[in-house]
């Protein structure tokens, strides 16, 4: 998830990391803590990391790795987010599997927002 699903290069290497921004909630927050910690993002290529429901300023050159319940509240925040043209890209990640009506909603607000190219 961290490594924007990028594979081990010819070499038997990682590609450089990019920098990344992470947006989380609180549920997804405790999973992380419980596994990484938040010092080390940075060995990940996460310069900044956001819980979801915070405002913040737009950096276009950086991608957003989301990492989320999937409710129709991230959902809704992250269609706000592309809409706004916060990130460069993002990349959508789930703490358990994602209920089809969610993932329309996802899906249609972020073709009606024309933010996804």
């Amino acid at each position: 998830m961290l490594n924007l699903n990028q594979l081990v290069n010819s070499t038997g290497t990682k590609n450089e990391e990019p920098y990344k921004i992470l947006n989380y909630d609180k549920f997804c927050q405790d999973i992380l803590s419980s596994v990484i910690h938040m010092k080390d993002l940075r060995k990940h290529g996460i310069t900044l990391y956001f819980l979801i429901d915070k405002d913040y300023k737009p950096i276009h050159d950086v991608p957003s790795v989301y990492f989320v319940q999937p409710t129709n509240l991230s959902v809704q925040r992250i269609v706000f987010d592309a809409s706004q043209s916060l990130y460069n890209s993002f990349h959508f990640n789930c703490s358990s599997s994602i209920p089809h009506p969610v993932l329309e909603d996802l899906v249609s607000g972020t073709l009606n927002s024309d933010s996804i190219n």
